[in-house]
């Protein structure tokens, strides 16, 4: 079992001798499986170890929190549906540039079955893979200092305070301290 960031690269390139590692372990029969806590799903991972030079086929496998997450969502659509429940509404806190993170596009979770909430009060679910954009693909969109700047709560705490206040779940894809 392998993680990724800080063992094989340093989310820009391999670290030095993590390729021939990975080859050496491969020739030895071994089975290589990234779990790591990255927020974007495993194909999309995988995309992203290819372009730091990476061969995906190394591995046997690979499981992200955000291949948790996604399990998750599908579960909370399917239990909705059931109960002939309206779609479920999101809050979306994410990164600015979900391309280049790997990560759903608000259009992504309209896709997946959900409508993207203005506000707490209107939500079922507070959703979070990043802290760049709070209200995501909202006319609400608040950006967000706090990946730069710990002390730099701006629109994170009243968000999450009202969260908590109306017991709307927290699901968090990523749940580092620090990203490097």
């Amino acid at each position: 079992l392998l993680d990724q960031y800080g063992v094989l690269h340093d989310g820009l390139q391999p670290l030095p001798g993590a390729l021939d590692c990975l080859t050496e372990l491969r020739e030895a029969g071994k089975k290589l499986v990234v779990v790591s806590n990255s927020p974007c799903e495993g194909p999309a991972m995988g995309v992203r170890l290819r372009k730091m030079g990476f061969d995906p086929g190394l591995f046997d496998g690979m499981v992200t929190s955000g291949d948790l997450v996604k399990r998750h969502l599908d579960t909370v659509l399917a239990e909705a549906n059931e109960r002939g429940d309206p779609p479920p509404r999101v809050v979306y806190v994410s990164h600015e540039d979900h391309v280049r993170r790997g990560v759903w596009a608000p259009e992504d979770l309209k896709a997946m079955g959900f409508e993207l909430a203005s506000s707490v009060e209107e939500a079922d679910l507070v959703l979070t893979n990043g802290v760049e954009v709070c209200f995501k693909g909202t006319p609400a969109a608040a950006p967000s200092n706090f990946e730069r700047d710990a002390e730099d709560w701006g629109p994170i705490r009243p968000l999450l305070e009202e969260a908590v206040r109306r017991g709307v779940p927290l699901v968090v894809a990523n749940p580092d301290h620090t990203i490097v």
